[in-house]
């Protein structure tokens, strides 16, 4: 059984302007970013791991500062000797699932042997106008019970 799981956290920063005395704080709305965890029995994605999960997401971030949409965090394979697998963010223009209008993904990464094996994902970021995404584990194994071919957990970008 997989756990996806997505937490959005829309943080606000603090942009200082210095111009002389009686400069005041001027909040600057942060960047929405989502959290992504997914949780299978051989391959997860998150940022840290304790006691057999992740136990924080991976950090999926909208129009960063450069317009473009990131995923960063980290592919955890346990269990998983020789197993093949990659991560996968696909844009949409909306929620109704047609074909994504940009995707992009990591590199192949191969677990070797059966201990805790971490692969830092940073994905080539996507400049497009989409407002929902999809992260997804690809399996590419023939391994026996192995991960099922796509596993995905959702984000919803409201505008």
């Amino acid at each position: 059984m997989h756990r996806p799981r997505i937490i959005r956290s829309l943080a606000t920063a603090l942009a200082v302007g210095a111009l002389g005395v009686g400069a005041a704080a001027t909040p600057a709305l942060a960047l929405p970013t989502d959290s992504v965890t997914i949780d299978t029995p051989k391959i997860d994605l998150g940022n840290s791991w304790a006691g057999g999960s992740p136990t924080s997401g991976a950090t999926l971030e909208w129009s960063n500062v450069n317009g473009a949409t990131c995923l960063t965090g980290n592919l955890f394979m346990k269990n998983a000797a020789n197993l093949n697998a990659k991560v996968q963010l696909e844009i949409y223009n909306d929620a109704v699932h047609g074909d994504p209008i940009a995707t992009t993904s990591s590199t192949k990464k191969t677990a070797a042997g059966n201990a805790l094996n971490v692969f830092p994902i940073s994905l080539p970021c996507i400049n497009s106008t989409g407002t929902h995404a999809h992260v997804v584990l690809l399996d590419d194994s023939a391994n026996p019970g192995a991960l099922p071919l796509d596993v995905s957990a959702t984000a919803i970008h409201n505008e």
